[in-house]
């Protein structure tokens, strides 16, 4: 039985193999100006073929974009009945076919911040499926011509105007409640953690083990050479499985690790800003938000609260709850209330309270 391989983030999926891929095939619903960069770096040699819908709807300008990159491999689907709505990627590199068949459009909110999923497929049978698939919609697809861009302009611009309304009240629905936390069964059980014999001694331990992991981040010499061996070796502020460090110390080797530590550790951006920016314009395949929050309280202990799945099963015993939309500002908000808890509670940093809390887990104490 073939394991399904399950992508989060699909934007540096697709990034590697559009550098790398002779042909792309690409189906999706929707298309927007941030996907005409990540489509701009494939070979110039490479065939690219694209089917788009209209009726979320693409903005005209993309269109014409796609037209002028791609001539008449760009189309759109509105001949039949019902809403095209697939989000299918397909490359072949070498002889090899790989494909992810999600439900993210080709925007930057689905391949870097919406919740979405996303399966990859390198069985050859079933890529061969795929392209047979992605041939048939494409012959019934229109080509893009002036024609139609002057009939759909007024229509996009009609609904792109309703789109941004139910935007605007969609955030209101949740504004009133960030999130909800038995703060009273927290605090309690933080205050006898604090006041246990042994805090004085976790407080030495993880200022040791920040000494220790900036050293393998090579942090005093600004992330020149990282060693990702021993930083993965300490499990102090998140212990993280080497599922992905093939891929980390790829990251190594090509800086992008090293770029993603600087900008997370430049104090001009905010907590929010920075956290976004770890998941999109500097994203590192196999960083999640355990690596990114642990390099974030490595730098500065006090204000970066260390987020893994670990910790998330912790809050579940307070019954958390958070209704924040984004990623970035979920992680914001953590930061900001946990500070508080912190000082409520007169507990060091984060990461000594990433003790406090993981000892929980460690103990099933309630």
């Amino acid at each position: 039985m073939e394991t399904i391989n399950i992508i989060e983030y699909l934007h540096n999926e697709l990034v590697e193999n559009i550098k790398q891929a002779s042909e792309i095939y690409i189906a999706v619903a929707l298309c927007k100006n941030s996907s005409l960069d990540i489509l701009k770096k494939a070979k110039t040699t490479s065939s690219v073929k694209i089917i788009t819908g209209t009726y979320l709807p693409t903005p005209p300008d993309v269109l014409e974009a796609l037209k002028k990159l791609y001539k008449d491999n760009a189309r759109v689907y509105i001949r039949e009945k019902g809403v095209f709505h697939p989000k299918v990627y397909l490359f072949k590199i070498k002889n090899k076919y790989v494909g992810y068949v999600s439900s993210a459009n080709l925007t930057q909110g689905g391949l870097s911040e919406n919740i979405e999923l996303s399966c990859k497929i390198d069985n050859q049978e079933d890529c061969k499926q795929i392209l047979e698939w992605f041939n048939n919609i494409f012959d019934r697809a229109d080509k893009i011509t002036e024609d139609f861009i002057k009939i759909y302009r007024p229509y996009f611009e009609k609904w792109n105007k309703y789109a941004s309304l139910q935007k605007k009240e969609h955030a209101g629905v949740h504004q009133e409640v960030e999130f909800s936390l038995n703060k009273e069964k927290l605090t309690a059980y933080l205050r006898k953690w604090r006041n246990s014999s042994y805090y004085g001694v976790v407080c030495k331990e993880r200022q040791q083990a920040v000494k220790d992991l900036r050293k393998a981040l090579d942090y005093e010499n600004n992330f020149k050479n990282i060693d990702i061996d021993a930083f993965l070796a300490i499990d102090a502020l998140g212990h993280i499985i080497p599922i992905h460090k093939d891929k980390l110390q790829k990251a190594v080797q090509d800086s992008s690790l090293k770029k993603l530590c600087r900008m997370l550790c430049d104090d001009t951006l905010s907590t929010a800003k920075k956290y976004e920016y770890a998941l999109t314009k500097y994203r590192v395949l196999g960083c999640g938000k355990n690596i990114i929050t642990k390099i974030l309280a490595v730098h500065n202990p006090k204000e970066y609260f260390v987020w893994n799945k670990a910790i998330d099963d912790v809050l579940k015993k307070f019954d958390f709850q958070c209704f924040r939309y984004k990623a970035w500002d979920k992680y914001a908000t953590f930061c900001n209330f946990f500070k508080s808890i912190n000082q409520e509670v007169d507990i060091k940093d984060f990461a000594v309270l990433d003790y406090g809390l993981s000892e929980m887990n460690w103990t099933q104490k309630a």
